[in-house]
């Protein structure tokens, strides 16, 4: 991936047009830092900190949506036909892109997904929401404001990226704590190894547990880490110099199926650490769908642990639930996301959705986001579809 540079007068309109790293394809590379903040992206993992005295980037603020937008959007979605009715005979995917792509503030943005994939997430997205999760059609509008930003609107799975060399290649760019250079680079990234918020188990202590050795034991590299004693797995430094961080299973082997890399980014709106992939293995396991795969990997994890499931579970497994074409894990995921603070519950009261507390659109770019400006973009650009409407 070349490096775009980045034009602060664009960015305090939200106008950048920029490839979001943590939902690029895997085994890309990027030759610069720039933290998720700086380039108009969401920081789904939380990982990225401006160094003390960093001026931060500020987004104007959003116009408000005109009056009684709120009620007249709080219908309900009964499936993907809804949605696209909304915006009449061309539905949505060719109404955004003749309407209002790469205009305002949705300068640079366009949707690139397939009709194919609209209809088969939004059909199941809508059709797993539980009563208090409702799909309103402001709700709709807000999600699609999300994933066209992050992801072009192609609602499928996307893993997060690893590699900027030379410093961090590869896998140890997931592994590394990458501090501010108070020049290029503004913003600290933390270590998916070693958080503060120990949402993850260190490499360290996986290569020590016997629970991980018997699903992974057989695995490349098992025979130099199993009970290793080496305290860099515990840290924020991979071992580049001894160990391959190209990320291929023939090479990486028992390393990839660690946390700091099982775990990174997967999803429209990433899933990112253990804890969070715990979520997911609770709903594979009370799963009582129709989607066939879901279903099978309910019957492999009945009754473990959830923390179990989540150290047995391999790389492919979330990649093949992720991907899986009937979208259940994809959507659920998305809930899962949402459920600290409930930010997807949109209000039906024009002053409350234009404000910034509960029920509002600035916070739940905010939520989504990581920072205050991604809630003033998320508001402004569901204020262009409205407003085109």
């Amino acid at each position: 991936m070349k490096r775009r540079e980045v034009s602060l007068g664009l960015m305090a309109l939200g106008l950048s047009g920029f490839v979001h790293r943590s939902v690029a394809q895997d085994l890309a590379s990027f030759a610069d830092l720039l933290s998720p903040e700086e380039t108009g992206y969401a920081d789904f993992s939380q990982i990225w900190e401006p160094q003390p005295g960093t001026t931060i980037v500020q987004v104007a603020a959003a116009p408000d949506l005109p009056v009684g937008s709120a009620a007249k959007f709080s219908t309900v979605m009964s499936g993907a036909a809804d949605c696209d009715g909304l915006f009449g005979s061309a539905g949505f995917i060719n109404w955004f892109n003749d309407t209002v792509a790469n205009k305002g503030a949705w300068k640079g943005k366009r949707i690139s997904g397939t009709r194919a994939d609209f209809d088969a997430f939004w059909d199941r997205f809508v059709a797993d929401a539980g009563a208090r999760d409702q799909v309103t059609a402001m709700r709709f509008m807000a999600y699609m404001a999300v994933f066209t930003n992050e992801v072009g609107g192609q609602l499928q799975s996307r893993s997060e990226l690893f590699g900027s060399p030379p410093d961090h290649p590869g896998i140890s760019y997931l592994f590394d704590a990458i501090p501010a250079d108070g020049v290029k680079r503004k913003f600290n990234k933390a270590s998916y190894n070693k958080h503060k918020n120990l949402q993850n188990l260190p490499a360290g202590k996986l290569f020590n547990d016997d629970v991980f050795l018997k699903a992974h034991g057989d695995l490349a590299l098992s025979s130099n880490l199993a009970r290793t004693s080496n305290d860099v797995w515990l840290g924020t430094d991979y071992p580049k110099e001894d160990y391959p961080t190209n990320g291929r299973p023939d090479d990486c082997g028992i390393i990839l199926e660690t946390d700091f890399f099982k775990f990174r980014g997967r999803g429209l709106i990433q899933t990112t650490w253990r804890s969070n992939y715990r979520g997911l293995v609770r709903f594979v396991q009370g799963y009582e769908g129709d989607d066939a795969l879901v279903r099978s990997f309910r019957t492999r994890w009945r009754g473990l642990d959830p923390d179990e499931v989540c150290t047995t579970s391999t790389n492919a497994d979330w990649d093949t639930l992720f991907g899986d074409a009937g979208k259940a894990v994809l959507g659920q995921a998305i809930r899962e996301h949402s459920k600290p603070t409930h930010y997807n519950r949109l209000a039906d009261d024009d002053s409350i959705l234009n404000g910034k507390g509960i029920g509002s659109l600035i916070r739940m770019g905010r939520s989504i986001g990581g920072y205050a400006g991604y809630g003033e973009l998320l508001k402004h650009r569901v204020g262009d579809i409205v407003r085109a409407l």
